[in-house]
């Protein structure tokens, strides 16, 4: 280890650090310098294909929805919807149309049948129902 000391200190700066020497150092450090501004424009260039890439997608998508808009407003102009929006809501009927309108049973009850009596039918045994299921009577 003092060897290597002793070996530093008998160098002289002035003849050791010469024209050649700085050029190098100074190479090196414009060659870091253009590597790092490199690797600084690839990395910008994939953020922007990636930006890219999604404003295309957005516009995709609205030209979709700008396509389903166009259908809808053709719709509207034919006569079907004409014709089906007067009957809907306008209550309009064409000349050569009968119309009877019923009441709204959503949620009403099933009618049973009146003629039909659940007593006199006779109950059957589990198995002679399966057996007759199985053998279809």
């Amino acid at each position: 280890m003092r060897t290597v000391f002793k070996k530093l200190k008998k160098i002289n700066p002035a003849k050791t650090i010469g024209r050649e020497n700085i050029s190098v150092v100074i190479v090196l450090l414009v060659g870091f310098w253009l590597a790092w501004q490199t690797v600084l424009v690839v990395i910008k260039n994939n953020q922007l294909k990636l930006e890219i890439a999604t404003l295309r997608e957005q516009v995709s998508v609205l030209e979709l929805q700008n396509q389903a808009i166009e259908f809808g407003i053709d719709y509207y102009k034919t006569d079907e919807f004409l014709e089906r929006s007067a009957k809907e809501n306008l209550l309009l009927k064409r000349p050569d149309e009968n119309v009877a309108i019923a009441p709204l049973t959503r949620n009403a009850p099933f009618p049973a049948a009146d003629n039909v009596d659940v007593s006199e039918t006779p109950k059957k045994s589990n198995f002679q129902q399966w057996l007759d299921f199985a053998l279809g009577r």
